[in-house]
C-alpha cells in the first residue's frame, strides 16, 4: 500500500583499468564456479548496509529489488542469512523484494515455494521475472505466493508493433490482477510504450524510458 516506486539493484565488476564490466560478462563465470550464492549474499549485505545508513523506508522511499540465482533459491540457509543481516542493520523486511527468474523457478518449484514463503514471513516481497517468455501456467504462479509478476521484456518491446504480443501482454495483465498480483513491465523505452501500458492497466513500468541505470549513491528516493 502506498508503493509508488522501487529500484532494481544491478551489479557491475570493476576491472583493473577501473572500467565497469557488465553482468553478462562475469555472472556466467560465477555460476560456472559455484560462486553465485556467495555473490548474492554479498549483494544483500551491501544493500542492507546502504539502506540502514539512509534510514530507508519502503513506503516513503520504495522497495529495493535484488535478483537471486537458481543456486541461491536452492540454498536452505539463505532466508535465515537475510533475517540475520536485517537484524544486524535494523532494516524492515518490506524494504527488500527478491526477484526470481522464471526458468529457475520452473526447474526448482519446491525450493522456490519454500524460499519465497520463508522470506515473506519476514515481510519481504517476491517477484517472478521473465513471465511470458516460455510456457508457464498460472497455477504455478499461484502456488509460489509472489507479490509481483514481471512481464518479459521481449513482449513489452514489441507490443506497439505486434498485435499478438499486445494481446498476450493484455491477457497476462488481466489474469495476474485476477490472481491478486501486481504487474511490472520491463524494457520500457519510450513514452508511447508507457502510455500503452497505462491504458492496459499494468501497475509498474521499468526501463530506459523511465530511468537509466545509475550509481546507487545517486538514489535519494522519489
Amino acid at each position: 500500500a502506498g508503493l509508488r516506486v522501487s529500484y532494481e539493484i544491478l551489479i557491475r565488476l570493476i576491472e583493473e583499468e577501473e572500467n565497469l564490466m557488465p553482468p553478462g560478462a562475469f555472472l556466467p563465470l560465477a555460476e560456472k564456479y559455484g560462486l553465485m550464492p556467495k555473490l548474492d549474499r554479498w549483494v544483500v549485505g551491501q544493500v542492507l548496509k546502504w539502506a540502514a545508513g539512509r534510514g530507508w523506508s519502503a513506503v516513503r522511499d520504495g522497495m529495493l529489488c535484488i535478483n537471486v540465482s537458481g543456486a541461491t533459491i536452492s540454498d536452505p540457509d539463505f532466508p535465515e542469512f537475510v533475517a540475520e543481516q536485517r537484524r544486524a542493520f535494523d532494516v524492515a523486511g518490506e524494504v527488500l523484494c527478491f526477484e526470481l527468474d522464471e526458468p529457475d523457478v520452473t526447474a526448482q518449484r519446491e525450493d522456490a515455494v519454500r524460499f519465497i514463503g520463508q522470506l515473506r514471513k519476514q515481510g519481504c516481497h517476491a517477484t517472478l521475472s521473465g513471465f511470458g517468455r516460455n510456457r508457464i501456467t498460472f497455477d504455478l504462479v499461484k502456488d509460489l505466493g509472489i507479490d509481483f509478476l514481471k512481464i518479459d521484456g521481449s513482449i513489452v518491446l514489441n507490443m506497439l508493433r505486434n498485435p499478438v504480443d499486445l494481446a498476450k501482454l493484455t491477457a497476462i495483465n488481466k489474469v495476474a490482477h485476477a490472481s491478486g498480483l501486481r504487474t511490472i513491465a520491463e524494457y520500457v523505452e519510450n513514452d508511447d510504450t508507457t502510455a500503452g501500458l497505462r491504458e492496459i492497466g499494468v501497475d509498474f513500468v521499468q526501463g530506459f524510458g523511465i530511468s537509466p541505470p545509475r550509481p546507487i549513491d545517486e538514489i535519494t528516493g522519489p
